[in-house]
């Protein structure tokens, strides 16, 4: 049996056809990795300590939305899940009673899934206002020996991680 010409024309048809579907789902899966990348959140774990405030924030970097999963707090040998409204007002009764009239607390409670747009903060607690050196030194010393973890999503689901340490 031989070929003809119009079969190595239908041979040639089906190779360069094979060869552009093999490319085209290259570049499809290039596109997927891109658009993962471009929407990919970069969350860190920020102290704010100066001579009137003490804050606690979770900030944003990233191009995408990071979707809150669960941040927990570590001070003095316990854990704390600050996306529990207890947790968080058992851990700001970490501060010294005895000068809570001295400054002004805020806590944030954040619910699971609550997502951080790009390029904004969010804070989880904040201490303002201190009346008295003592008052802001219990207040940084509280921010000082706390660790905190966070876990986050992307929008495609990958799950993420970040850390005061």
């Amino acid at each position: 049996m031989t070929l003809q010409s119009s079969d190595y024309t239908a041979i040639g048809s089906g190779v360069v056809a094979l060869c552009a579907l093999i490319v085209s789902i290259i570049q499809v899966r290039a596109v997927m990795q891109h658009n993962r990348l471009q929407t990919r959140p970069l969350v860190d774990v920020y102290f704010g300590l100066d001579h009137n405030l003490a804050v606690l924030e979770l900030r944003n970097h990233g191009l995408g939305p990071a979707i809150i999963k669960s941040i927990l707090a570590k001070y003095k040998g316990r854990t704390y899940e600050l996306t529990s409204p207890k947790e968080l007002d058992e851990l700001a009764k970490q501060y010294p009673q005895h000068l809570l009239g001295n400054i002004a607390t805020h806590t944030y409670y954040i619910s699971p899934d609550t997502p951080i747009r790009p390029g904004t903060d969010l804070v989880v607690f904040m201490f303002t206002e201190p009346k008295n050196k003592d008052a802001l030194n219990a207040a940084h010393e509280l921010m000082d020996n706390l660790h905190v973890s966070v876990t986050y999503k992307c929008i495609y689901g990958n799950q993420m991680q970040a850390s005061s340490l």
